[in-house]
């Protein structure tokens, strides 16, 4: 669990937002190099 992952739980919204984005990043190329590159909450939370 990154810094980042406990200020998205802590702002409901963006929970809402990673939420939402989850779905969409498995299709998403894109996503996943941002992930590799950046924040790998998602890949993590899963």
């Amino acid at each position: 669990m990154t810094t980042v992952d406990l200020q998205l739980d802590r702002c409901p919204e963006m929970v809402r937002r990673r939420r939402s984005l989850v779905p969409h990043a498995v299709a998403t190329p894109q996503f996943v190099t941002a992930t590799q590159s950046g924040s790998s909450t998602v890949s993590t939370s899963r």
